[in-house]
């Protein structure tokens, strides 16, 4: 997949470090999700959901963005688009939604109008993103939440980050090392409990200590490879045993092994 959603959508320079990029399956069909993690759903003043569509100029088969797709012109064009969302009260472009060949981009506003106005406006200026747009009342910011991806996909997402900058940093996958785990909690007993049940989820605990903000970090270890299939069941079972005792799962990483 080529990543084209590296930065946020638009110029909103008050939130452009917010912005972060999932990938998930929606209506079974890979897609890409770039929110605004700043954004904060149920904004009375800006009750109306608007979401614009544009067919992707250059799609692979999967429906994603292609190596073909310009970075450059899709810049321009969020820019534009977030220029006009921005004339309506309240107004300010939230999320990015790639799938199926099409671009849709939510929105949230104070109204809803005057839509085909702005429609046109940008269809002059940008036609290769030919824009359909429509809106409903949404103040609770159902719409956007059903975007964020769940708890595994994060984790999922999380993992997929590190191994890639694993790769881009020469490593050779298949090669075996350890892995090292950090659980953090701001009670004694709960990170007893958790650690009492490393060795029946394949872990090893490497120690345990308080760091200066007085929080409680437990370290484990297991040997594996780094490919998403055997990282990703691993990291499940640490979140989730981390949840249940009350913890905070902190990630993950391991040394680069390069080719020989």
């Amino acid at each position: 997949m080529h990543d084209h959603d590296n930065c946020g959508c638009g110029h909103d320079h008050d939130h452009e470090d917010t912005w972060q990029v999932y990938m998930r399956f929606i209506d079974e069909k890979p897609a890409t999700v770039l929110v605004d993690e700043s954004f904060e759903a149920g904004d009375s003043d800006a009750a109306y959901c608007i979401r614009f569509s544009a067919p992707m100029p250059s799609p692979d088969e999967s429906g994603l963005p292609s190596e073909d797709t310009s970075d450059e012109a899709l810049d321009d064009f969020e820019d534009a688009l977030a220029s006009a969302v921005e004339t309506l009260p309240g107004g300010r472009i939230v999320a990015r939604l790639s799938t199926g060949g099409r671009f849709t981009w939510f929105a949230y506003a104070g109204t809803d109008k005057p839509l085909a106005n702005l429609c046109r406006g940008l269809a002059g200026t940008h036609p290769q993103f030919p824009l359909s747009a429509s809106s409903s009342k949404d103040p609770e910011g159902e719409q956007f939440n059903d975007l964020l991806p769940t708890a595994e996909e994060v984790i999922w997402n999380n993992d997929i980050r590190v191994l890639m900058s694993l790769q881009e940093q020469g490593d050779d996958a298949s090669k075996e090392r350890e892995f090292t785990h950090e659980v953090a909690f701001d009670s004694a007993e709960n990170s007893e409990a958790f650690v009492a049940g490393l060795g029946e989820l394949g872990f090893t605990h490497a120690g345990t200590e308080t760091d200066e903000d007085g929080e409680i970090v437990v370290t484990f270890t297991h040997k594996g490879r780094p490919d998403i299939e055997e990282v990703f069941p691993r990291t499940s079972a640490a979140w989730a045993a981390a949840e249940a005792a009350g913890g905070i799962y902190d990630g993950w990483g391991c040394p680069v092994v390069e080719a020989e």
